[in-house]
């Protein structure tokens, strides 16, 4: 017959057993979301070079001791529209790379690039941007980056699930593991 210390120290060492492993699980699945979040950081980036290639961007002018010279201005202008969407995107984009499972970070994100796919289809039916293969590449950056944001969208569901389940939850809440924004 087991006496009460020893139930005890059993209880005990399947307690720190358990919580090892839930911080383990807890840590893996924040470690699957930000790596994710990664692969659509890498993706959204990509749009620069799918911008760049259609649009003209503005020539910078050097700065020097001698006379100032005019700026040069490009040729066709930059849809302005576009442009700002663009700044917009990026700035979401770094804001949410520092703090990739924050909701709020998050949901700048997803409304930026919502202003900025709006933007890049006005800018196309307005022939405002170069139609030679645009509308391919668009296509096919649209699907590589909504297949990055589903394996996002999945791994933050993951981490969630994970982070409020009960008893693991109260692990999450003591480590300071919270749910985490989706696009």
């Amino acid at each position: 017959m087991l006496t009460t210390s020893v139930l005890g120290w059993l209880l005990l060492g399947v307690l720190v057993f358990w919580a090892v492993g839930a911080y383990n699980r807890l840590v893996r699945l924040r470690s699957v979301a930000l790596l994710a979040f990664g692969a659509l950081d890498a993706q959204w980036l990509r749009h620069t070079e799918l911008l760049s290639a259609a649009v003209p961007m503005p020539v910078l002018v050097p700065v020097t001791d001698g006379p100032v010279a005019a700026p040069v201005e490009p040729e066709p202008p930059v849809p302005t529209a576009l442009a700002a969407a663009s700044a917009q995107l990026m700035a979401s984009l770094a804001v949410a790379r520092s703090r990739p499972l924050e909701r709020d970070a998050i949901a700048a994100l997803a409304a930026a690039r919502s202003v900025w796919d709006m933007a890049w289809t006005q800018a196309l039916g307005h022939g405002e941007v170069d139609r030679v293969g645009a509308q391919q590449r668009w296509e096919l950056w649209a699907t590589q980056a909504a297949a990055a944001q589903s394996q996002f969208n999945s791994a933050i569901t993951q981490h969630n699930l994970a982070v409020n389940q009960f008893p693991a939850v109260v692990l999450a809440r003591l480590f300071g593991f919270r749910p985490a924004g989706s696009l």
